[in-house]
């Protein structure tokens, strides 16, 4: 079995945003020559995650309403107080807490194993920002 490490940098400009990484997972995979295995795929951020979703317009834009109305902005949270920062950014905890941090795929004769409505997403919950995604591959070479 075989290991390989990536990095990947994200640059935001939203205070919420969907980055596709589907792709640049793929061009990761196909970088390792690992033929079959999985891919670890994870955001070390405390207010950013990584997320299997559909990838549709319509969703897309649901769902910073839907946080908004989970976790609403300025809703006297302990947090907006007492972080070191000082970055009322509470809401964006919040959310981040009830997403993944990492996903799993399944690699199968070199290709990412996932639905068809399947799209692998960075979600940014606090930005814009400079961000890292971390992707570890594990399996077999080709």
């Amino acid at each position: 079995m075989s290991t390989k490490f990536y990095e990947l940098q994200v640059k935001t400009t939203q205070k919420v945003e969907f980055v596709d990484l589907t792709k640049k997972v793929e061009e990761k995979i196909k970088d390792s020559k690992i033929k079959n295995g999985l891919a670890v795929v994870y955001s070390p951020h405390a207010t950013a995650c990584v997320k299997i979703m559909e990838k549709e317009a319509g969703i897309l834009k649901d769902y910073p309403i839907f946080f908004n109305k989970l976790a609403p902005v300025g809703a006297g949270y302990m947090h907006d107080s007492t972080a070191p920062d000082k970055k009322p950014n509470t809401p964006s905890h919040l959310i981040a807490a009830l997403m993944n941090q990492s996903e799993t795929m399944i690699i199968n004769e070199g290709k990412l194993v996932y639905g068809m409505w399947n799209t692998l997403f960075f979600v940014e919950l606090d930005g814009g920002r400079d961000r890292k995604v971390f992707i570890q591959i594990m399996g077999d070479l080709k």
